[in-house]
């Protein structure tokens, strides 16, 4: 809600104890009130999608329609409201994805036909441009989940033909997992 003061922390348990961070205060600004066009693409079956921020930007990559999976790549601008199509990536759900920079580096996901994908491909948001193909990386999965740590994406667990109990790392400065 706008205008309420909400109070954060964070607690990290580990064989050493428990430790508790510094309190943190945040007030919504009024702008999460605004009214915002609709989706400018296909509905889509909620959290099929991969969704990441990148500047003021939120992104939406391919999902679930019910019948069939969508390609598509829509943008939301928080500081107009307004959606906005992009070029289209791979034709699936469940992707993983972690930003660097102007890029999106999307991994991996359930594609059409019930096929595990094991694509990874960057997309420069400031050119709406996919780059080809990335080769190396885990097998087939979805459902990972990613973080950027420095210059570094990790992409953890998933599920593939079995759940996965690994992390990979992608180091974006020499382009090498």
């Amino acid at each position: 809600s706008p205008g309420i003061l909400y109070y954060f922390w964070s607690y990290a348990i580990n064989n050493e104890g428990t430790s508790v961070g510094e309190v943190k205060e945040v007030i919504n600004p009024e702008a999460l009130m605004a009214a915002s066009d609709e989706l400018n693409g296909s509905a889509r079956l909620s959290g099929s999608s991969a969704y990441y921020m990148n500047g003021n930007k939120g992104y939406l990559v391919g999902g679930d329609k019910g019948a069939s999976y969508t390609n598509e790549l829509v943008s939301y601008n928080g500081s107009t409201g307004n959606w906005l199509p992009l070029y289209p990536g791979s034709v699936a759900k469940w992707q993983s994805v972690v930003v660097h920079g102007n890029y999106a580096y999307v991994l991996g996901g359930f594609g059409t036909g019930n096929v595990l994908l094991n694509d990874f491909r960057r997309y420069n948001s400031s050119g709406n441009i996919w780059g080809d193909h990335i080769p190396g990386g885990p097998d087939p999965a979805y459902l990972r989940a990613g973080v950027t740590l420095e210059d570094a994406g990790y992409f953890i667990g998933g599920m593939g033909d079995t759940l996965k109990n690994e992390v990979w790392s992608y180091d974006f400065t020499p382009d090498i997992w």
